[in-house]
């Protein structure tokens, strides 16, 4: 499988541009029959991007060359996934003879510690594409991981990490938890009412023992998927 990185999401391309050619969002919005505040949703991350017949009208309101414009349409189609499949392939931004190219944009929203329980470090947002088949939760999000604690795992330093929120987490599982106002991911476990973080590397082993009682701690999602950059 392979994975490619959107260094911007649709937003930010949009905003780019138009600002670029110095449109307001109400100069955009009249040249191509929208709303101002349809424009401003989308630029605030409020609205998926509009469709395939849209984003080509916005890109000709932008005088987008071919090369921007493809990468803009990729960008678009990459947010919307599935429904998008068909439109977008009559446009032209997908091949119409793979149609296995559906794909889904999850947002990588910084980066965790795995040996320790540590702040979790935003980065620049960007985008993980991965086959809408192979990831369910629309609402699933990536990670960066941080050290390598969970090698035994096959999860190492600078691998990205796919988490579910609403996957089930059972005894062993490798899960995102927050606790406190700090975050880890840990192999888990509960015994006695307490959760057990564990670390997966045999040759630093560690667990930390956390009791829900007396700490502020939730399990926010299950690692569901992990990929190494190459």
């Amino acid at each position: 499988m392979v994975y490619t990185y959107i260094m911007k999401p649709f937003r930010s391309y949009l905003k780019q541009h138009r600002t670029v050619l110095g449109l307001s969002k109400t100069d955009l919005a009249n040249k191509v029959s929208v709303s101002p505040s349809y424009l401003m949703q989308i630029e605030n991350g409020q609205r998926n991007p509009p469709t395939a017949t849209l984003c080509l009208s916005i890109a000709d309101a932008l005088r987008l060359s071919d090369e921007d414009k493809k990468e803009f349409l990729k960008a678009a189609y990459s947010e919307r996934t599935k429904e998008a499949t068909e439109e977008f392939k009559a446009a032209g931004v997908i091949d119409p003879e793979s149609p296995n190219q559906e794909t889904l944009a999850i947002p990588v929203i910084g980066i965790i510690p795995a040996a320790d329980i540590g702040v979790l470090e935003g980065n620049a947002l960007t985008y993980v594409n991965v086959d809408s088949d192979q990831i369910k939760d629309r609402d699933a999000f990536a990670l960066v991981i941080k050290g390598n604690c969970l090698k035994d795992a096959r999860i190492c330093d600078g691998d990205t990490i796919i988490v579910s929120r609403s996957a089930r987490v059972d005894e062993g599982s490798i899960a995102v938890v927050r606790v406190g106002d700090q975050c880890t991911c840990k192999k888990v476990h509960i015994e006695d009412d307490k959760l057990i973080l564990e670390r997966i590397n045999a040759d630093d082993p560690k667990k930390f023992i956390i009791d829900p009682c007396k700490e502020d701690v939730n399990i926010i999602g299950r690692v569901v998927w992990s990929m190494r950059k190459h």
